[in-house]
């Protein structure tokens, strides 16, 4: 049984990290298979880096066609220092400094202040 309405996840830690250790040709399959992707609605990529990281690969075609950059979650301070995600909140809210364990979840390109469960 299979079910059709399914929705698979697939989470990449670090993608930068691991397409440095790949060969050429393997790194040429895992983009060809990125690519590929967004034919299947039932799949959904999730990309766990740094902005700097997602800055060097926003530009690939699988990246452009399955990630958006008006939705994310950014940790800590700094959000109003990059030009990667596409925020319209009023960077003076977001220049202020944020407590410890907090963030910002970004929905459609809104900023909101969000504090993030830990354990203490």
């Amino acid at each position: 049984y299979e079910d059709t309405n399914a929705v698979h996840i697939c989470m990449i830690l670090s993608i930068n990290n691991i397409l440095n250790k790949m060969s050429v040709t393997d790194k040429s399959k895992i983009t060809e298979l990125l690519d590929k992707v967004k034919l299947s609605s039932n799949v959904k990529i999730i990309v766990v880096d740094t902005i700097d990281s997602i800055k060097a690969i926003n530009f690939e075609t699988w990246f452009k066609s399955n990630v958006s950059l008006s939705d994310g979650i950014w940790l800590g301070n700094g959000i109003a220092n990059q030009f990667t995600l596409k925020v319209t909140t009023n960077s003076r809210i977001l220049r202020a400094e944020v407590e410890p364990n907090f963030g910002y979840v970004i929905t459609k390109g809104k900023a909101a202040l969000t504090k993030w469960i830990t354990e203490e």
